[in-house]
């Protein structure tokens, strides 16, 4: 009984994103999170009281615009994805949470998360070589959702093989903290 509806070319100006939300009732959105830094601008008049599930993809999820936006949707579960276009776009999960969510967050960001189903990760320390515990390396992807190399076989260094498995190198600095969720340390 859903429907699936796109934001019409005319609906980029982030304002149309607001009554297009709402004319809509929208009950599932999917957003960059550099829309969160236009539309607080608007906060005194933003409420989405449909919302159920909102998905953020593409750039960095900070905590403080989480915890803003979690007070315009408050019936939505918020979920931060990660992943390169070498994998398919999306790779990992976080199913946001505000208690937990300011203790596992560094640097104001939300944590990436964990991999889904058919996703394996490395880290790699600065001499190529597994990072230790909560060592802080260049986050590796393996699965069938990663890319085996870019067309011409250009760029040969972005991919690696480790332990008898093909991965790419994101070149995105991560840890994984005690709860196995991959945290998100710079570029």
């Amino acid at each position: 009984g859903a429907c699936c509806y796109v934001v019409p070319s005319d609906g980029i100006k982030y304002l149309n994103i607001i009554k297009f939300l709402n004319d809509h009732h929208i009950t599932v959105c999917s957003l960059v999170p550099t829309v969160l830094v236009f539309l607080e601008k608007h906060a005194h008049s933003l409420s989405f009281p449909s919302l159920r599930y909102s998905f953020f993809s593409g750039d960095i999820l900070y905590h403080d615009l989480a915890v803003k936006w979690k007070s315009y949707t408050p019936n939505a579960e918020l979920h931060n994805f990660y992943g390169p276009t070498e994998t398919t776009i999306v790779c990992t999960r976080y199913v946001w949470n505000e208690s937990g969510s300011a203790k596992e967050s560094i640097n104001n960001v939300v944590p990436l998360g964990q991999p889904f189903t058919g996703i394996e990760f490395i880290i790699l320390n600065e001499n190529n070589v597994l990072a230790d515990k909560h060592e802080i390396g260049e986050l590796c992807l393996s699965g069938d959702q990663v890319i085996e190399n870019y067309l011409g076989n250009v760029h040969k260094e972005a991919f690696l093989n480790y332990g008898g498995k093909h991965y790419y190198r994101t070149g995105d600095m991560v840890s994984v903290n005690y709860c196995g969720n991959i945290l998100f340390h710079g570029r």
